[in-house]
């Protein structure tokens, strides 16, 4: 909503793009700005990205320099997809990520190995925003992919309050092969509201079809709405 990016930009806040490409989001958002009145030289220090690759931190950073955006806000010593490897056991340490991430240092300096201190204070988002990975080829083998949206789609809520990511839409079906727990507890999250959904996926990405459509999932801590 308007008023929370107003409110984003009057606290100095930090908008996250999860898994950037070529600094889509990191464009949408400077021109809502922008339309809100904001200053450029305020909305240069607002919005952070983690790159799906080293080929578009390049891109998302050439959108940075045309826009005017802060550089630094972008992670170099890591991508979207090396979060997976953060692991405690055998799932995905969502906690450890978010101090990383959160640290009270440059986004550019912030390594995956790096420490945390206890106490120290924490830069905290007011939203992710993303088209996170959808899958991951399974080890071992060339024919079967795995998903990984959903890890993104936890790791988002726990990062910030808000968020809105483009997903595959199967799992508003119960069907995929994402796992069928997560599956349920999403479609019970009343925090969760459907902001988007598209049969024809061509119609949003046109050199892609993707069964059983696409879909925008907003999410927001604080508010319920009804189930799915």
């Amino acid at each position: 909503p308007d008023n929370f990016l107003l409110d984003v930009a009057k606290s100095n806040g930090r908008i996250l793009d999860i898994a950037g490409t070529a600094g889509e989001f990191a464009a949408a958002l400077y021109k809502r700005f922008i339309s809100l009145g904001v200053e450029q030289h305020t909305i240069a220090n607002l919005i952070y990205t983690i790159p799906k690759s080293s080929i578009c931190y390049e891109l998302t950073r050439k959108m940075y320099e045309m826009l005017g955006l802060n550089a630094k806000n972008i992670a170099i010593h890591f991508n979207a997809f090396n979060l997976l490897t953060i692991t405690k056991g055998k799932a995905v340490d969502y906690e450890r990520i978010k101090s990383l991430l959160q640290q009270h240092k440059p986004f550019k300096d912030i390594t995956l190995t790096d420490t945390p201190v206890e106490g120290d204070n924490m830069c905290i988002f007011n939203a992710v925003v993303g088209n996170p990975p959808y899958q991951s080829t399974a080890p071992g083998t060339s024919t079967s992919d795995l998903p990984i949206y959903h890890y993104f789609a936890d790791m988002a809520s726990v990062l910030a309050q808000k968020n809105i990511l483009i997903m595959p839409a199967r799992f508003l079906f119960n069907a995929g092969k994402t796992p069928k727990d997560w599956n349920k507890r999403m479609l019970e999250d009343t925090h969760i509201r459907v902001a988007m959904y598209e049969t024809n996926t061509k119609n949003i990405f046109p050199d892609t079809e993707i069964p059983g459509g696409m879909s925008i999932i907003y999410r927001d801590n604080q508010t319920s709405f009804e189930p799915i």
